[in-house]
């Protein structure tokens, strides 16, 4: 699932595959490799004020469960 989602923006159709980022930002919420993806995918979009609220939402998610920051 990864690796197709990976070649899919590595094609350039991060259109393609928000939808499915987002289910699995939902579903996982603590797998900081969806998230990055998520944000990725929106910013190559050209909606980046939209890649930075999900910076933002990954951020608090995590610091409020792990209290940790996301990884570079």
């Amino acid at each position: 699932m990864v690796t197709r989602i990976d070649a899919d923006l590595h094609l350039g159709r991060p259109g393609e595959v928000l939808a499915e980022l987002r289910q699995l930002v939902t579903a996982h919420p603590l797998q900081e490799q969806f998230h990055a993806r998520l944000m990725l995918s929106l910013y190559r979009s050209g909606r980046q004020a939209d890649a930075l609220a999900a910076y933002q939402d990954v951020r608090r998610v995590l610091a409020g469960e792990l209290g940790i920051d996301p990884g570079p």
